[in-house]
């Protein structure tokens, strides 16, 4: 319980400016300029203008509203997911199992504690192929968008590794393919794991036949931190460095109360064995 609030209070102190010293910070110390998250964003803005080519007739993606968010750090700005992303859709509904010998598709057990997690995997039928450009990649957040489980409603991970085989996604999955490089990535997703974050999700999320769902327009809209670049380096490497150790305590943790049950079943066997000896007698 406590590591749980500690990585909480690691986040939130991440997401609000005060885990590392700010980019504007260091720019006054050292006596120079710095490029703010504003002007990240006119730049990720024309990658995502580049990317549409071809596409039709460019939409400029939404603004976030600002009227009820907090105040950012000097430097910040709030940004939409819309405009950190340049495509977004729906998964396949093809009827995925073990045994099929068509490409890979990725559900909702693969989306767990912020990773892709491989350990198990189904396929689709062999008439479903996948596009190489529409194949997941490296930067592509997958968020899951509907379960019985409001909990895990809106819970994402981001791909970090190119897949061996043109892989895919189930429709209770949405994809957003986010721009920038792998920092941003991390950085959008240790913003999407924040008690900030979570709360919006599931103030979004409709409920209909015990079922929870938010939708791709929704969360497209969802408002997320931007920190100037070099402060988002300093600040994922800082997360990652403590959440590492809380991951090994965790480990250590896990052993420990495994023993502990060995153990209990061990007292309780000769308890027992103790209790029909003396029954006999």
């Amino acid at each position: 319980a406590n590591l749980k609030r500690y990585k909480a209070a690691v986040l939130k102190a991440a997401v609000e400016g005060r885990l590392v010293e700010t980019e504007a910070e260091v720019a006054r110390r050292e006596d120079r300029s710095y490029e703010t998250g504003t002007q990240l964003l006119q730049r990720i803005l024309e990658t995502r203008r580049n990317k549409w080519k071809g596409k039709g007739k460019y939409k400029e993606p939404a603004v976030p509203d600002t009227t009820d968010l907090p105040k950012l750090p000097e430097g910040w700005v709030w940004v939409s997911l819309n405009q950190l992303s340049w495509d977004s859709s729906y998964g396949t509904s093809a009827k995925c199992a073990y045994e099929n010998k068509g490409p890979p598709v990725l559900r909702i057990p693969n989306v767990d504690k912020a990773t892709i997690d491989l350990a198990d995997v189904k396929y689709a039928p062999t008439d479903l192929t996948v596009a190489k450009e529409e194949s997941l990649s490296p930067g592509d957040m997958l968020v899951i968008r509907t379960n019985g489980s409001k909990p895990l409603i809106g819970r994402a991970a981001v791909v970090t590794t190119k897949f061996q085989r043109p892989t895919t996604y189930a429709s209770y999955l949405i994809r957003f393919r986010l721009l920038g490089d792998a920092v941003l990535s991390t950085w959008v997703l240790s913003y999407w794991q924040s008690h900030s974050s979570r709360s919006w999700i599931e103030s979004k999320a409709a409920t209909s036949a015990g079922q929870h769902n938010i939708s791709m327009t929704v969360l497209a809209t969802a408002s997320i931190p931007l920190p100037p670049a070099d402060e988002q380096d300093r600040i994922v490497a800082e997360v990652e460095r403590r959440l590492s150790l809380v991951r090994e305590i965790e480990a250590q943790v896990d052993i420990n109360v495994q023993r502990s049950e060995r153990l209990r079943q061990s007292m309780l066997a000769r308890a027992f064995q103790q209790d029909i000896g003396n029954a006999r007698v």
